[in-house]
């Protein structure tokens, strides 16, 4: 619903990148939040990564989020 907020994009140490609770290849990753965006008509995201994970993979996940159009994005840090 329009009430649940932010998609919220994480990867999590293994590098599985997920959409809420989706887990989405990252070839497929872009073209799928894009849709996602459109559909709420809101561009702002949370985008959380686990501290144990791949740094090249969520700079990958942040490129590929701004690719599909999110231009407001707060990362939501985890308490240590």
């Amino acid at each position: 619903s329009d009430d649940d907020g932010p998609p919220v994009i994480t990867v999590d140490p293994e590098g599985r990148i997920r959409i809420n609770q989706d887990e989405v290849p990252l070839a497929q990753f872009e073209s799928r939040l894009r849709r996602v965006l459109a559909a709420r008509g809101d561009r702002t995201i949370f985008f959380d990564a686990h501290s144990d994970a791949p740094y090249g993979r969520a700079v990958e996940a942040l490129d590929a989020a701004r690719g599909a159009g999110a231009t407001t994005i707060a990362v939501a840090t985890q308490p240590l």
